[in-house]
């Protein structure tokens, strides 16, 4: 899932349609959900476990096999 802060939902979605991304993408245009969960830099990541509890938070990027492993954890 993806959360885009800025931008509102019709520009989401061409996006998502010109750019062939099939996983949900929601909206945040006016900053409140990220200002909630202390989102200064982009990409941020949260790994979340079961039970829909932030374990990680990641602010910028990460590698494939460092993300992996971190979320294998959780499994």
């Amino acid at each position: 899932m993806a959360v885009n802060v800025g931008s509102d939902e019709n520009k989401v979605r061409l996006y998502a349609t010109d750019n062939g991304l099939t996983f949900t993408m929601l909206t945040d245009e006016h900053g409140v959900i990220s200002r909630q969960y202390g989102v200064f830099g982009f990409p941020t990541i949260f790994i979340l476990d079961r039970n829909g509890v932030i374990r990680n938070k990641i602010v910028g990027d990460i590698e494939a096999a460092s993300l992996l492993k971190l979320v294998s954890g959780l499994l």
